[in-house]
């Protein structure tokens, strides 16, 4: 009796140390993780894109669908005549993990914490947001030839239940009329949304606290074209206008940022 409760012991014993050991192992593994996605999703965005990117801190759960990102600084190229272009102190997204794998993600809350963005046109009169949406967005893929009838897989919808919002600070500066221009806004910004489908429904309540504060999105258009800026001033007259003419102007803008508008 005594030698098998010695043999029990033991193997009691031995199967500790092995749960133990495989904590120990998941524990470095999560750390690898948190340390080492950071530097990675950095590197890919700056290599595809030539904007340097800097995240804090990034932590993302794929059993649980969330996303927690602190310290986001974009910069800009070097050629351009001020590094700032953007910078957010967090954003946390909680989505429904079942969601993931059907048409459409349905994220429960998320958060929006933005310090500043920069707006920048240089000497060309180059934007830097339109620049970076190139780059990233990469080269237009060839229309298929009648042999290769085109896709017809569609992006994911999207539903977002509560998404909070705080923008601080937003700086327009113009290097392309000699003379540099400098317009900064103190925003201060702050808005709950509900039931947010569309990227429009998140616009047009910024873009309206940009027309109220004297600015315009127009002038940073870019290389993007005359469509964009027309649909920017348009945007910039009409956004005082509530309900669905002012999403339609602010959908006309997002249209031609696009390339879809053309």
């Amino acid at each position: 009796m005594a030698r098998a409760s010695e043999a029990g012991q033991t193997r009691g014993g031995v199967l500790i140390k092995l749960l133990l050991g495989v904590a120990v192992v998941l524990a470095a593994c999560s750390l690898a993780w948190m340390l080492l996605l950071p530097v990675v999703v950095a590197k890919v965005v700056s290599s595809r894109t030539g904007f340097n990117l800097r995240v804090d801190s990034l932590a993302v759960n794929p059993f649980s669908a969330s996303v927690k990102i602190k310290g986001l600084v974009l910069s800009n190229p070097s050629d351009f005549p001020i590094s700032d272009f953007v910078h957010v102190r967090s954003f946390v997204v909680d989505a429904e993990p079942s969601s993931l794998w059907s048409d459409r993600i349905v994220i429960d809350r998320a958060e929006l914490d933005v310090a500043e963005v920069a707006l920048v046109k240089d000497k060309q009169g180059r934007s830097n947001a339109a620049l970076f949406q190139e780059r990233l967005a990469g080269p237009a893929d060839a229309a298929p030839s009648p042999a290769q009838p085109q896709s017809s897989s569609k992006s994911k919808g999207f539903l977002i239940r509560q998404l909070d919002v705080r923008f601080d600070r937003l700086l327009m500066v113009d290097y392309s009329g000699g003379q540099p221009t400098t317009k900064e806004m103190n925003l201060d910004y702050r808005h709950t949304y509900r039931d947010v489908t569309s990227s429009v429904q998140i616009a047009v309540p910024i873009l309206g606290r940009v027309t109220a504060l004297g600015g315009t999105l127009g002038d940073f258009a870019g290389k993007l074209g005359d469509q964009a800026r027309d649909a920017a001033k348009q945007a910039s007259q009409q956004l005082r206008d509530t309900g669905k003419k002012a999403e339609k102007v602010i959908k006309g803008l997002f249209d031609s940022l696009s390339g879809r508008g053309k």
